[in-house]
């Protein structure tokens, strides 16, 4: 099991096969007739949270400066836990329709997240993924021009310089020694069909200090006093999926903003 780091920027598929494509000859070049396909993506569902009581922990002593208060805080909410301890983990699943005759590769996958959307909206973090073939060898280099778009109206990587690029990170559940962990191989979307993409994220807890500080100011009295307390927080997802198509180069296509709520 291992988490990958922001930006897992890997080559584009300029191996891929694309012998299924049907071609129409356009002068002297061959340019296949592509639609863009629909992309669907359902609410972020919470797969794992930290609880009030150790979130409670972590952000006592950053409301309180009495010594006084913050032993009482360790007393009965515990030590301040450790980051791994405080991650929120979530699944957003892509459906996506293809309109074309041909299947359609995924090859790259932007995604933004903001908290409390709106006037006082905290742009979190932010992930650009590029999926590779499972026979890319150089499947885990660094590469350039990941999630960046020539079409002005696609969401691009550099559209979100407000969102922190190291908060958010691919979670992995399982891996076999030598091949591309499923989570980041080459989605293809079946001709005329249907396909799903489920990617699983994972936000470290610093972004989350400036986002839910007022919100622990008023609650947290009521958690070192064992009251029941319920934390709402309100999300906001968008991004864009690249698809490419031999002789016809990469397209974007835009999704969300996806809102919902967390309750804790």
């Amino acid at each position: 099991m291992r988490l990958l780091p922001v930006f897992v920027l890997l080559p584009l598929l300029a191996s891929l096969s694309c012998d299924f494509l049907p071609q129409s000859e356009v002068g002297d070049s061959l340019l296949p007739t592509v639609e863009k396909p629909v992309v669907e993506v359902q609410p972020a569902k919470l797969v794992k949270n930290p609880s009030l009581q150790q979130l409670g922990a972590w952000y006592c002593p950053v409301v309180f400066s009495d010594p006084i208060v913050r032993a009482l805080c360790e007393a009965t909410l515990g030590p301040v836990p450790a980051d791994e301890k405080l991650v929120f983990r979530f699944e957003l699943p892509f459906h996506i329709s293809n309109p074309n005759s041909f299947p359609l590769p995924a090859v790259e996958l932007l995604t933004s997240l903001s908290l409390f959307p709106g006037e006082t909206s905290y742009h979190l973090a932010a992930l650009c993924v590029t999926l590779c073939e499972e026979t890319d060898t150089q499947c885990l280099q660094h590469g350039t021009g990941s999630c960046e778009s020539d079409e002005p109206e696609i969401t691009s990587a550099e559209d979100l310089v407000q969102a922190a690029w190291n908060y958010l990170q691919v979670y992995i559940a399982s891996e076999a020694a030598g091949e591309v962990p499923p989570e980041l191989k080459v989605r293809l979307i079946p001709a005329n069909g249907k396909g799903t993409v489920l990617i699983t994220l994972d936000l470290l807890p610093e972004p989350l200090l400036e986002a839910l500080e007022a919100t622990f100011d008023q609650i947290l009295e009521k958690i070192v006093d064992n009251e029941t307390a319920t934390v709402e927080i309100p999300y906001a997802v968008e991004g864009a999926i690249w698809f490419v198509v031999e002789n016809f180069g990469r397209f974007g296509v835009n999704y969300g903003p996806i809102e919902g709520k967390w309750v804790l």
